[in-house]
C-alpha cells in the first residue's frame, strides 16, 4: 500500500429513543470484548483493551483520542476525536472542541497525552453552506507513539466493496455498510442497515453521544478514515474535503496522509518474510497469522473475520506470485 503525504491535513449526533451509554451494537452482550477497545481496571480507570477477542487486536487505535481531561473524570474517555497530522484533529462541528479546549490520547501501552486546541474551522459543503466537519490544530506535535490517520481519496477507491468500522463513545466498535457516499449538496454517507433488529450480529448503530466519532475502512493493518459521525447512521462524506482539509491545515505538524492504493496494489502480499519471493516460509507464516487471527492474514471480506474464504484468498494471491 501506498501513503502520499500532502501538506495540509473516523457522527451519530441526534439523540435516539432508545438509551444507551455507547453505540449499539447487534448482539454486543454476547461478546462484549469482542466490540470493546479500552477495559476499566480496579481502580475504575480506562485501558487498552488486552482481550484477544476484540475486532480490531493489532491494529492502532491510538489516533482516536476524545475532548476533555480523563483525570478529572476518570470513568469515561469521552467523545471522540481523529488525529489526521501531527498536529490536526477532525470532529463533528455540532459538538464542538472549545478554543484552548483540551484533548486527549492514549497510546497501546496506556500512557495519556493531553494538548489544546489554539485554532478552529467548519468546512464547507460543495454548495457553499457549512457542513459538520471541522478541524482543531494542536498547541503542539502530538507525542510519536499515538498514530494519525490516512484520508480516503475521492474517487478511484470502490468503497461499497468494503465493510465499515464504525467506533462510538466510549471506544465501542462495530461494523456496517454504505448504502451511498456522495451528493454534491450535503457531502454525506448514509449507512446500509436502517432496521437495526434485523441487522447482521455485529452490525453498529449510534446513539446520543457518539457525535464525531470516525468511520473507516480497514485495509490490511492500516485504518483509512472515510467518515465522521453527524445524524444517526449518516456521516459527514471527509473524501469530499480532502482539498480543503489540505488547504485549511497548511504545513502546520507535518502532512497530512492520503490512502491512494487498495490492497491489490500492495508490495506482494502473501510475502509473509518479506524477502521478495513466495516459498513455503510464506505459507507457514500465513497459516501462524490465520491462528492468531492477525490482520495481515485478513484476505476476505468481511474484515476481523477468519475463515476458510481467507484461506482460498491466500492461496489465490500466491499462486499469482510476485510482480516486480
Amino acid at each position: 500500500m501506498q501513503i502520499h503525504t500532502v501538506f495540509g491535513t473516523c457522527a451519530a449526533a441526534a439523540a435516539l429513543t432508545i438509551p444507551c451509554a455507547a453505540l449499539q451494537v447487534k448482539d454486543y452482550d454476547e461478546r462484549p470484548e469482542y466490540h470493546n477497545r479500552f477495559e476499566v481496571d480496579a481502580e475504575g480507570q480506562y485501558q487498552p483493551t488486552t482481550s484477544r477477542e476484540f475486532m480490531l487486536d493489532g491494529l492502532d487505535l491510538s489516533g482516536i483520542g476524545w475532548v476533555g481531561d480523563m483525570r478529572a473524570n476518570p470513568s469515561r474517555v469521552g467523545r471522540a476525536i481523529t488525529l489526521i497530522s501531527r498536529r490536526h484533529i477532525i470532529y463533528a462541528a455540532h459538538y464542538p472542541v472549545n478554543n484552548n479546549g483540551y484533548v486527549q490520547f492514549m497510546n497501546k501501552d496506556g500512557e495519556t497525552f493531553g494538548y489544546r486546541a489554539v485554532s478552529r474551522q467548519t468546512l464547507r459543503r460543495a454548495n457553499g453552506s457549512l457542513s459538520d466537519l471541522a478541524i482543531a490544530t494542536l498547541d503542539q506535535d502530538v507525542d510519536p507513539s499515538i498514530m494519525s490517520y490516512a484520508i480516503a481519496p475521492n474517487s478511484g477507491v470502490e468503497f461499497h466493496d468494503y465493510d465499515l468500522l464504525v467506533y462510538g463513545k466510549d471506544g465501542r466498535v462495530g461494523t456496517n455498510e454504505l448504502a451511498g457516499y456522495w451528493s454534491n449538496r450535503m457531502d454525506i454517507a448514509p449507512w446500509r442497515y436502517g432496521s437495526f433488529p434485523a441487522a447482521p450480529s455485529g452490525t453498529a448503530l449510534s446513539e446520543s453521544g457518539d457525535s464525531g466519532s470516525p468511520t473507516c475502512i480497514r485495509f490490511g493493518d492500516h485504518l483509512v478514515i472515510v467518515g465522521v459521525r453527524w445524524l444517526q447512521t449518516v456521516d459527514t462524506w471527509v473524501p469530499a474535503y480532502l482539498a480543503q482539509i489540505v488547504e485549511v491545515t497548511g504545513s502546520v505538524g507535518g502532512g497530512v496522509m492520503v490512502f491512494e492504493d487498495p490492497v491489490e496494489t500492495w508490495p506482494c502480499r502473501p510475502d509473509f518474510n518479506d524477502d521478495g519471493r513466495l516459498s513455503f516460509e510464506d505459507i507457514f507464516g500465513f497459516l501462524n497469522a490465520f491462528e492468531s487471527e492477525h490482520p495481515h492474514a485478513d484476505f476476505a471480506q468481511p474484515t476481523g473475520t477468519y475463515d476458510v474464504n481467507d484461506v482460498i484468498g491466500f492461496l489465490d494471491a500466491f499462486e499469482m506470485g510476485c510482480s516486480g
